[in-house]
Formats: C-alpha cells, structure tokens, sequence
C-alpha cells in the first residue's frame, strides 16, 4: 500500500537484452504480454528498461509513445533471425548430437530448431511429436545409444519419453564406465 486503499503493484520483470540471445528475450516479452497480468503500460516500461548498451539507442529511433510490439518488431528487424527459411529447414534435417553434448541440450536444440521451422511456416506443427522423434533418434551420437533406444524410438512413445530414455541410458552407460575404473 502506497496510501489510504491505494495499492501499488508489482512491476513486470523482463530479462536484461544487450543483443545477444533475441529468441529468448522475445519469447519472455511475448508470454508477459499474453498473460495479462500486468497493466499494459507497465509491461512497456519494463520493454524499454531491459534494454541495455547499443541495444537501448534503438529507442532513440522511436517514439516515445512506440508499443511493446513495436518496440519487440524493430528489435527483430536488427537482431533476429536472418537465416532463410531453406536454411532453417535444412539445419532441421541436418543436426546432429555433439560428441560432448548431453541428451537433454541436444533434446532443446533440435526442439528449438523445429520451433523455428513452424514459425517460419516450413514444417507443420502437426507432425511435431513424429519429426522430433525421428531427429533426436538419428542424431544420437552414439549408436550404442541408438541401439538402447530403438524400441522407443520404432513405439509409440513420444518424444520426451524417448529423450528421458535416452538420459537415462546415458546414465547407466556413464555409471559402467565408473564401475570398470
């Protein structure tokens, strides 16, 4: 309370974004902006006040009545994404797990490259579940790891299914190796 029956809310928090890492600073602008939660002209506030370095001169091109949206589009415009969509596909299709990468951030990278692909209009959301699950699989990169999981992956399962699976099989795979040491 700020006075007698006044009541002051709490402002929205926006990560700070100095121009790395666009996709994720949007993702959270855009979620802070279907929720509701806050007022409108606070969730602008806190747009512009999580700007930071070369970033923040952006506003200066804008005016000071600009939307979020605005703000978020322009933003786009210098710091998104200018991969074409042929390029997105075919980072897609061609992805593969990195000899040290962990099941789970190979599991978020190939999700997050997929996502890019439906934004961009190219794969179908539809056919999420099956093209998750047939990338993950096929990118593994070991194949004592595809052969542990290739029941999951010719099932029915889904694709967080075959991704803690393959977590878990890593696991057992790490914890022999100890054993043998």
């Amino acid at each position: 309370m700020t006075g007698p029956g006044l009541y002051k809310p709490c402002s929205p928090k926006v990560p700070p974004f100095n121009g790395r890492h666009f996709e994720q600073w949007q993702m959270e602008v855009m979620c802070l902006l279907r929720s509701q939660v806050y007022p409108y002209y606070a969730i602008v506030q806190a747009v512009r006040n999580s700007l930071e370095g070369e970033t923040r001169q952006v506003l200066l091109t804008m005016r000071p009545s600009a939307t979020a949206e605005h703000i978020v589009n322009k933003l786009n415009d210098i710091y998104g994404n200018v991969k074409t969509a042929d390029r997105i596909v075919q980072n897609f299709y061609s992805a593969c797990q990195g000899k040290n990468e962990l099941c789970s951030a190979w599991g978020v990278r190939i999700e997050t490259l997929f996502q890019l692909a439906v934004d961009r209009g190219e794969i179908d959301e539809s056919r999420r579940n099956s093209k998750l699950k047939e990338r993950f699989w096929r990118g593994l990169y070991s194949e004592r790891l595809r052969t542990a999981t290739r029941v999951s992956y010719e099932s029915t399962d889904s694709f967080e299914v075959l991704r803690r699976k393959a977590r878990l099989e890593r696991k057992k795979t790490a914890l022999r190796i100890l054993e043998r040491k």
